[in-house]
């Protein structure tokens, strides 16, 4: 999960994932969560007699993770709470999501066509043909 910016809309999403696992199915393997500073301390206030790390597994963003086979690299954006934009990467595709920000040049680089650096070219998908007219 990667829940940006650090406000109260993503930590509920997040409570009710956490109470989920937490309740009714412990022991269960944790999450991987990627996300800005105080995101947990902002859920703890609403869980504050458990650990949250035995659901979650804390990844810092901004910064660089490896995800299966996605390179994730969040930047910081522009907010009035901590927040990263996330650019995911794979065999020369990048899916960038911004979330709540202001204008920035960070938002080019965030969605930059990637330098391929596979033996292999990038694949583009064709597209499905036009519905016919009606």
């Amino acid at each position: 999960m990667v829940p940006s910016p650090n406000r109260a809309g993503p930590a509920i999403d997040l409570h009710a994932l956490f109470r989920m696992r937490y309740y009714g199915d412990p022991g269960g393997p944790r999450l991987p969560l990627y996300c800005p500073p105080g995101v947990l301390d902002r859920l703890g206030g609403l869980e504050p007699d458990v650990d949250l790390h035995a659901v979650f597994e804390m990844h810092p963003l901004p910064g660089g993770h490896r995800v299966g086979p996605f390179e994730l690299t969040g930047l910081s954006l522009p907010h009035y709470v901590p927040n990263a934009g996330v650019r995911l990467e794979a065999d020369g595709i990048v899916l960038a999501y911004s979330g709540d920000t202001g204008p920035t040049a960070v938002l080019a680089e965030l969605a930059a066509t990637p330098t391929c650096s596979s033996s292999r070219p990038p694949t583009a998908t064709a597209r499905p043909a036009a519905p016919p007219a009606i």
